[in-house]
């Protein structure tokens, strides 16, 4: 009924006709978010799709609606939900190596410069995480970790090598953990800043 309102284009050659618009990953790694990227980048898309971290899309998108209800005028009716989207993290798969409910975790499990997981009480007591510093390209290279949770909160610096954090649990309620990384050092050959990549996690 509707087709005459709707063909098939090819992108790469009439992109300005295209509706929606994909929000990739920086290349070469892919596994960063072109934070440059704003809504005017898109004049003429409907739609965008962010092909992203979920907390580096999450961040972008709510750039995009603030920047949509600006040029509408209609800022005063844009109420934000400050609240952080928290996934609740099973301790038996976490412990078993199933790491798809931490955010902040690349896929070759090198830590960003923010790293966060929520657990259960469920009587558990206390978190053993386990680190692994490389040594980087100078000796004074080192990583920085603020730990900061509802029991807790402390800052280490790491030197290279496997660093264990002990986290105190509330074993009766919600446990939001989030670790702040500082410090690092370029990826050689590429743009991500290295920290530490996870090793293993035990709940006790």
């Amino acid at each position: 009924e509707h087709h005459a309102c709707y063909y098939w284009i090819d992108a790469q050659r009439h992109l300005a006709a295209c509706i929606g618009a994909k929000v990739n990953q920086r290349p070469p790694t892919y596994c960063v978010l072109d934070e440059s990227v704003d809504l005017q980048s898109f004049p003429g898309a409907k739609y965008l799709v962010l092909w992203s971290h979920w907390e580096l899309a999450e961040m972008k998108m709510r750039q995009f609606l603030t920047e949509a209800a600006r040029r509408a005028g209609c800022m005063d009716k844009l109420v934000l939900d400050e609240q952080p989207l928290r996934v609740i993290a099973s301790p038996r798969e976490l412990m078993a190596g199933c790491l798809d409910d931490v955010q902040g975790l690349y896929l070759d499990q090198w830590v960003q410069s923010e790293v966060s997981l929520c657990l259960p009480g469920d009587g558990c007591r206390s978190l053993r995480l386990s680190l692994d510093v490389p040594a980087g390209l100078a000796e004074e290279d080192t990583t920085q970790v603020a730990v900061h949770s509802t029991t807790t909160a402390f800052t280490v610096t790491l030197q290279p090598g496997v660093h264990d954090l002990l986290v105190p649990l509330d074993p009766a309620g919600l446990n939001p953990i989030t670790l702040a990384f500082t410090g690092g050092f370029t990826e050689p050959g590429g743009t991500r800043t290295l920290y530490a990549r996870w090793r293993a996690l035990t709940i006790g």
